[in-house]
């Protein structure tokens, strides 16, 4: 007969809020046993947002260049993305992700279990390697994964796992999705010579995103590289068939809506639940993951506890929401331990980003949102920032704002395209969370010349309409 293993805390999932988890674990004096499915680090670091960030700060750097020469700016000589070193850059930061981490937390005295588990009952689980071992409490964090493509010949696509360990592109590039991951893919292709098309179900891409704001970078994208990007919007596809000169693409036309060399599935993600035996530890879990309530644990086992991407909370999949989470879940973990009283997470506006070209960052309610839940008691400052002088000595042709305020001129949205869009939102998350009234933000001394400088004498002209 085996023996059962007995562990305080048994955490599945090595990402932020697996980490965080384990390492609290262990500063509490808890034995922490951590089980990782593939490689430790999570998927930000190996797959994820940290991993595309030299693909797109690449390409965004070969497009401010290519405006700023398309504009007189006098930068001379012809500047190209070469993907094959990009990638390899990429992976001089990748593949040390998962050693670093295992030696991390090895040294933090956290068991390490490389494979799977799975529950076989409230507060045991099965490893992979056959042992039985029982927990104090779990913490489910495994993530997402790539959605299947699941249509005839799907298996002719990569995902976007496989996307960023390609050693290099060829010359055609077709993504199914239009959400983040395909069109900051399209992007960063395009800016390194590709041709490239984009096939969305959606009539515009980046649903979730201010309309206004997402059509700025749709005039944009026939302008990237010496091909642009292509969209078919509104365009499930149906099936792939391979081809003597490539792949082909087809939706509900007879003729195919691309031929390319490569195909990506980037139809987004979905929870990683199957496999872990939620339902012998009496956890529910859907489409859009594991069951919580709003302190993290589960409403069917107190012991099981879950954060960050698996998490079904409604909130965005995104790094900054994992950590958001970790920091509640840790606290919540040593409350119910001492029987204390749980925190539950905030609601609060997330920013979010997609690093496409331009780039879009949006934070709060969109206008769309914002007139349905506030009717016609809105004030709205937006425009094109294109003309004014810091954009046009950039070089820049893509650029827009849109903040949206309540009755009282409270801030409740912001949206933006354009260069460093992704750093400024940070600004408007804070503004929003703390209540900024319209006049604050006109009234604050920025430095200058910036983006936000030039931003604010944008939105100034419209703040006493």
């Amino acid at each position: 007969m085996s023996r059962t293993h007995a562990f305080d805390r048994v955490v599945l999932g090595s990402g932020a809020v697996g980490q965080t988890a384990a390492y609290n674990g262990r500063e509490r004096g808890c034995s922490v046993l951590l089980v990782e499915a593939g490689d430790f680090g999570g998927t930000c670091p190996n797959r994820g947002c940290d991993a595309k960030k030299p693909y797109v700060h690449a390409a965004a750097v070969v497009h401010a260049v290519q405006r700023l020469q398309a504009a007189g700016g006098g930068v001379v000589g012809e500047l190209s993305m070469d993907w094959s070193r990009t990638a390899a850059f990429k992976k001089s930061f990748t593949r040390v992700t998962d050693p670093r981490t295992r030696q991390d937390l090895a040294a933090a005295g956290v068991e390490l279990h490389a494979g799977t588990a799975a529950f076989t009952g409230p507060d045991t689980l099965r490893l992979s390697d056959g042992r039985e071992v029982r927990a104090g409490a779990v913490v489910v964090a495994t993530g997402q994964h790539p959605r299947p493509l699941e249509i005839p010949g799907g298996a002719l696509a990569i995902d976007s796992d496989a996307f960023l360990e390609l050693d290099d592109l060829p010359p055609r590039v077709a993504m199914i999705g239009s959400g983040y991951i395909g069109m900051e893919f399209a992007c960063a292709a395009a800016l390194a010579g590709r041709e490239v098309v984009v096939i969305g179900s959606r009539e515009h891409p980046l649903t979730g995103f201010d309309a206004d704001a997402v059509a700025v970078l749709e005039a944009a994208l026939p302008t990237l590289g010496p091909h642009g990007v292509r969209l078919v919007a509104g365009a499930r596809a149906t099936r792939l068939e391979p081809r003597g000169d490539g792949v082909a693409v087809f939706t509900d036309a007879d003729a195919p809506a691309a031929v390319a060399d490569l195909v990506v599935n980037a139809t987004g993600r979905v929870a990683s639940v199957d496999g872990l035996g939620l339902e012998a530890a009496g956890v529910e879990a859907g489409a859009a993951g594991v069951k919580v309530d709003a302190t993290l644990r589960s409403p069917g086992n107190p012991r099981v506890w879950a954060g960050g991407d698996v998490a079904d909370t409604g909130r965005p999949a995104l790094i900054p929401t994992a950590v958001a989470d970790a920091r509640v879940l840790v606290k919540n973990l040593a409350a119910a331990a001492n029987g204390g009283a749980l925190l539950e997470v905030e609601d609060q506006p997330i920013a979010t980003v997609a690093f496409t070209t331009p780039t879009l960052a949006s934070v709060g309610l969109t206008e769309a949102d914002a007139r349905r839940a506030h009717g016609g008691a809105l004030h709205v400052a937006s425009g094109d920032l294109t003309t004014k002088k810091f954009y046009r000595q950039l070089g820049v042709e893509h650029a827009f704002y849109k903040l949206i305020f309540d009755a009282d001129r409270r801030l409740i949205g912001a949206h933006l395209a354009g260069p460093e869009s992704e750093e400024v939102v940070n600004v408007f998350a804070v503004a929003i969370h703390e209540g900024c009234s319209q006049s604050r933000l006109c009234d604050a001394v920025l430095t200058y010349p910036t983006v936000s400088a030039a931003m604010q004498a944008a939105y100034r002209k419209t703040a006493r309409g």
